[in-house]
């Protein structure tokens, strides 16, 4: 089933119970689709930028779950995701001192699946040579050519180091928090399509 990267700006006076109520909310109309859940999303709590990865049958019923629960969307996008181990890298536990942060890379139009690959070989074979930095996992969007690469740090200026050391695009940088279902007592995604009487 297709993921997608979902882009809502929120409400910069949101307060926590308001976000609380919008989680779950979104939550229980997302038990209205067969297929449908919401797997993680990344916020920047300065700008108030929230990256959503959920998975669903159509972007149709991306933005129709939006609607239904009154919840923002500017952007909806099919994703791809790759992880660490995908490239032979052993994911990193991160170190004291270190945030989580989202990295914008733009690629150039004509990229092909194989500069791809290359690309992410050497953002990996480049990443010893900066131990305060590690890989948690990227999302592709075939369709704008643009990655959201997810990596912790101890320091933002190293990302852009090491981007620049693999010739990796480096467009933004954004310090976010994770947010997880189980963080609001929810089930993820996957446990609850394999809990009993739930749609095949």
């Amino acid at each position: 089933m297709p993921l997608f990267a979902i882009k809502r700006l929120l409400s910069p006076t949101q307060t926590k119970e308001e976000g609380d109520a919008m989680v779950i909310r979104a939550f229980e109309c997302s038990l209205a689709y067969d297929d449908f859940g919401w797997i993680r999303s990344y916020l920047q709590g300065e700008t108030s930028i929230s990256l959503c990865i959920s998975q669903a049958r159509s972007v149709d019923d991306i933005w129709d779950h939006a609607r239904r629960a009154a919840l923002p969307i500017n952007e909806a996008e099919e994703a791809e995701e790759y992880l660490p181990q995908q490239f032979g890298v052993t994911p990193l536990e991160p170190v004291d001192g270190s945030a989580l942060y989202v990295i914008d890379r733009q690629m150039p139009a004509d990229v092909t699946p194989e500069e791809i690959d290359a690309t992410a070989l050497r953002a990996a074979d480049c990443a010893p040579d900066f131990p305060g930095i590690g890989w948690v996992r990227s999302f592709w969007i075939e369709e704008t050519k643009q990655s959201h690469c997810v990596y912790w740090a101890t320091d933002p200026e190293l990302l852009r180091a090491h981007a620049e050391r693999s010739r990796m695009p480096c467009d933004a940088i954004r310090r976010v928090d994770e947010l997880l279902p189980s963080q609001w007592g929810l089930p993820d995604f996957v446990a609850r399509k394999a809990a009993p009487g739930a749609p095949a």
